[in-house]
């Protein structure tokens, strides 16, 4: 092979190499194979709040409160909605609750009317959880009849003895009535030499007076047994309103109850529509009910109720 054919055959070589590596260059290369790659993470909506609870303060105030959602901590989580329907006078029908708050005290509310409080968890894009409502209302709270303490004398005493919830002849407090008239009131008192401390309706109380007339025609009032009686006796928030409960009994023996504060419990006069009903709390004084001396021992009684018939709440007490 001659000089001349060789660097012929180099050159062609060359070039083939060439022509492989341009057209291998051009070549499109094949993208990695590997999962597909996530979608951008949004916030969730957020659970709902839980254990929705209320009671009134006063008359034109209530107090709700809820166990916070479970998402309260995440960082995405930005706060509480709480709407109130029908509007308040006085308030936005939607209040902002900051997520660190799960108590609150609405004022400016009219009294006996019943607002709905419905609560929202939401989060920073605006998501919005579940609403868990409770209704409620305002109510009236009663320490005094005519400026003194309601004392409830038992059947020996020359004082008024029965406890008339309000609306005795457009009366628009409560009112305390002599044992012998016993169609006006609803709670007496009845004690004995056994140590009974009997506290309820006319029918059951009124037969034990020696002075009971026949010609009386008592209104009864049913109530519930001792539901609360805590080292306060005040603070009550309940997740229901009070013609959801179970009034059974027209009279409770105190005796039975232990607190070293007193008794609660609820009760109620009428039915339907036409239902008057009532949170009663009896207090202790030096570790009893009874107080004063024979024969004109008594109770101290406090008593919150709704002014209007048929609207079903109780008023927290937050004592003394």
């Amino acid at each position: 092979m001659t000089i001349k054919n060789i660097r012929g055959w180099i050159a062609m070589f060359t070039v083939a190499l060439l022509t492989v590596f341009v057209f291998t260059a051009c070549e499109e290369k094949p993208e990695p194979v590997g999962p597909d790659p996530e979608p951008p993470v949004e916030n969730p909506i957020p659970r709902a709040v839980d254990s929705l609870k209320a009671g009134a303060t006063s008359e034109t105030s209530i107090k709700i409160q809820w166990k916070h959602s479970p998402d309260r901590d995440s960082v995405w989580f930005k706060e509480y909605h709480v709407e109130i329907a029908p509007p308040p006078p006085a308030l936005p029908w939607v209040d902002t609750i900051p997520k660190n708050i799960n108590t609150v005290d609405f004022t400016g509310l009219n009294n006996a009317t019943r607002y709905n409080f419905t609560v929202y968890a939401v989060s920073d894009s605006a998501k919005v959880s579940t609403g868990r409502s409770i209704e409620w209302a305002a109510s009236k709270f009663f320490t005094t009849v005519n400026g003194t303490s309601i004392k409830v004398y038992g059947h020996a005493s020359s004082f008024g003895s029965g406890l008339r919830f309000y609306g005795f002849e457009g009366a628009t407090e409560p009112s305390i009535h002599n044992v012998a008239n016993g169609a006006n009131w609803n709670l007496g008192l009845h004690t004995n030499a056994a140590g009974d401390i009997r506290f309820g309706s006319a029918s059951v109380v009124g037969p034990m007076y020696n002075s009971w007339g026949s010609s009386t025609t008592p209104l009864d009032a049913y109530i519930t047994d001792v539901m609360y009686d805590d080292a306060a006796l005040g603070g009550l928030m309940l997740d229901k309103d009070l013609s959801t409960l179970t009034f059974t009994k027209k009279a409770i023996d105190l005796k039975t109850t232990t607190n070293a504060q007193g008794a609660v419990f609820f009760a109620r006069v009428g039915s339907g529509a036409t239902a008057n009903y009532a949170k009663v709390i009896v207090r202790k004084s030096g570790g009893n009910f009874l107080q004063g001396t024979a024969p004109n021992q008594f109770i101290e009684v406090v008593i919150s109720y709704q002014t209007a018939a048929g609207v079903p709440y109780a008023k927290i007490f937050a004592g003394e």
